[in-house]
């Protein structure tokens, strides 16, 4: 096998991302395995850039894979500038690192790496430069060549040691995976989603009208003069206190005549504030100013006293949450441009990041922006703003993959049950549990404690308490004897599960790792017992197993899928991955395939398990599909209604 290690600059933070208005390239720069290095700049140069691409290209040609540290980032410029690199194998020293230290917190840059190897370090000539306030363009090509060069050659050094240590640690797929994944990550990034920009902004700007509408209602409701867009102010409103108002005085001098003159000025006064009289609930004092808070979590907790509180109370939640999502889009001021606007790309499209070495179970996570976290539909029309430039949005979802995996690993046999029945577990676990069989089950009353049966199983599922739920005024304002007795009752019937969290807890003790059926290894944090004796943290033994299996079949279909779309030769684009499901951007001719094959591999994905990493899944895998022409406005499409659907798919999205 073939390799080369691979390694770019570019114009310096916050403007290094290809996409980022303002960005540049400025060299390339690789290590061969004869030792010999070339790096070719482009910022400055006086060479035609089509003569440093083709060599460059000529160089990747020439190897069966390329090495790189965070080579998701280097393969972003490279394929941003034209380059082929899309199926190219690679090694991330990064990520293997992450890998092989258990996904545990650690500094993953490669200074950091190469130093838990007992190598070198690379000078930071250059960050000298970058901190003085130089760009990158205008540090000495000497200083910056030899930097470059430094950097390759590191990482190679990195490379040669993670080798056997990856097969020692019998780390071996789940490396090759996360290594596909990285190429997978880095087309989406490169493709980005397209952001209607002209329609946030003037949604912004219309529900700022709203905002300032409603202070009025506020202040109205109060019956006093105040800002509610001040803490101190508003705290003082909801539960009572004092704050200080700028009032006139007047003052009289007397003059050398003996007359006196009379005039103003402005002293500050304490008005004492009777408060609509909501109660402080616990532990909600801010830390800064000591009065009571007002953010969500707070506001969350109130209960009205009258219709006029209430009123007060829902006007400002209902104002609250729109004030986020104008943040969220455009920032908190007019006049700055801030939020999801900011952050739109050179070619008018939204790029965010997504992290693997970040979380401690292999999941993905986001930044600028967090693609993964936009509000659901129907609480914030962010998504809305989303449009497909190809045809249609469509979601592909893993259906309770969690519970469905924590049923695998743990074998509960009621568990397996359940899911193989095809029964509705959470309805279930609401009769059995919260005293639904009084309402009927289209009834808003069952739906409700539905979805508090549901909270309760995957907190449970994650290592819940029954003092949790007992604490948190979003659940039932159940006794604490009662929560325990609940808990206890929701273990006996899955009695599997609870021996397998338990049985987890020991091993983690003993050994301090576990290890998935992917070959992922688990690492946790250590606490303080009530005992003082030094033990792990138990809820993250009962999480961290879940999530990270849920993650690597993820992954397998991330990979099985994306591989499908190019045999099928599909435009169907991968603009965002959000935990449990992948949304593209499809021409609408196209959806049906992909939905089709994306259920049929899912389906399969137990078969595809046990090829790939020896996984013998025995609870069966399923899946969902959605389809708008907007990702706010999406529509479920069920698969025994496919052929139906499909036939007049614009009918159907009408």
């Amino acid at each position: 096998m073939s390799y080369c290690t691979i390694d770019i600059e570019c114009s310096k933070a916050p403007k290094h991302m290809p996409w980022t208005i303002g960005s540049y390239l400025c060299s390339v720069g690789i290590e061969r395995q004869d030792g010999t290095s070339t790096v070719w700049f482009f910022n400055p140069n006086d060479r035609p850039h089509e003569e440093l691409l083709a060599e460059i290209q000529q160089e990747i040609d020439s190897v069966d894979f390329l090495i790189g540290h965070n080579i998701k980032f280097d393969l972003n410029w490279l394929k941003w500038i034209g380059l082929n690199v899309k199926d190219k194998p690679v090694w991330c020293t990064m990520v293997a690192d992450y890998l092989i230290n258990g996904q545990r917190k650690l500094e993953y840059s490669l200074n950091a790496v190469a130093k838990r190897y007992g190598l070198g370090h690379k000078l930071d000539a250059m960050a000298m430069y970058w901190q003085a306030g130089y760009e990158t363009d205008e540090i000495p090509l000497e200083i910056h060549e030899d930097y470059l060069k430094q950097d390759v050659h590191l990482t190679y050094d990195v490379f040669k040691k993670q080798l056997p240590l990856i097969e020692r640690a019998s780390l071996g797929k789940i490396t090759e995976l996360s290594f596909r994944l990285t190429q997978i990550l880095s087309d989406m990034e490169v493709s980005g989603a397209a952001f209607d920009k002209e329609e946030a902004i003037a949604y912004c700007n219309q529900t700022r009208e709203q905002v300032k509408a409603m202070d009025k209602t506020l202040v109205d409701l109060a019956g006093i003069d105040f800002t509610p867009s001040s803490a101190s102010q508003l705290s003082a409103v909801l539960f009572g206190g004092s704050w200080k108002k700028e009032v006139p005085e007047l003052v009289a001098r007397q003059l050398k005549s003996g007359k006196f003159k009379i005039t103003t000025r402005k002293t500050k006064i304490e008005i004492p504030i009777k408060g609509l009289g909501f109660k402080v609930p616990d532990g909600c004092l801010s830390k800064k100013t000591g009065l009571p808070s007002t953010d969500k979590n707070t506001l969350d907790l109130l209960k009205s006293r009258d219709k006029r509180s209430e009123s007060f109370l829902q006007t400002l939640r209902d104002q609250k949450k729109l004030m986020k999502v104008v943040s969220s889009i455009a920032g908190s001021k007019e006049e700055k441009e801030a939020g999801l606007i900011a952050v739109i790309g050179k070619d008018d499209r939204l790029h965010p990041s997504f992290n693997q070495c970040i979380t401690r179970t292999g999941r993905l996570s986001s930044s600028n922006p967090n693609g993964q976290n936009f509000p659901r539909n129907g609480t914030s029309p962010i998504k809305t703003f989303f449009k497909s430039k190809q045809g249609v949005i469509v979601n592909i979802d893993l259906a309770q993959i969690e519970w469905r995996i924590a049923a695998e690993l743990s074998r509960d046999p009621v568990m397996l049950h359940e899911l193989n029945e095809g029964l509705d577990i959470h309805s279930d676990n609401a009769l059995r549990f919260f005293g639904a069989d009084k309402y009927p089950r289209d009834s808003a009353e069952f739906k409700r404690l539905r979805t508090t049966a549901k909270t309760m199983s995957f907190r449970l599922l994650y290592g819940g308490s029954a003092s949790g739920f007992y604490r948190d005024q979003r659940m039932p304002d159940y006794s604490l004897k009662k929560w325990k007795e609940i808990v206890t009752a929701f273990y006996q019937k899955y009695q599997g599960l609870k021996k397998w969290q338990d049985t987890n807890v020991q091993l983690a003790k003993s050994q301090g790792y576990l290890r998935n059926p992917s070959g992922r290894v688990l690492t946790f944090d250590n606490m303080m017992g009530y005992d003082g004796v030094e033990t792990v943290d138990e809820k993250q033994v009962s999480n961290y197993p879940v999530q990270s299996g849920s993650t690597d079949i993820m992954y397998l279909l991330m990979w099985k899928l994306l591989t499908r779309t190019q045999e099928y030769k599909l435009l169907a684009k991968f603009i965002l991955q959000v935990h449990d499901s992948m949304v593209f951007d499809s021409p609408i001719e196209e959806a049906e395939t992909l939905c089709r094959e994306a259920l049929k591999l899912i389906h399969s994905l137990p078969q595809l398990a046990k090829e790939y990493f020896g996984w013998d899944i025995v609870v069966p895998l399923t899946g969902d599909c959605e389809i708008g022409y907007d990702y706010g406005n999406m529509k479920a499409i069920k698969e025994e209604d496919m052929d139906k659907i499909f036939a007049d798919l614009p009918a159907f999205l009408s």
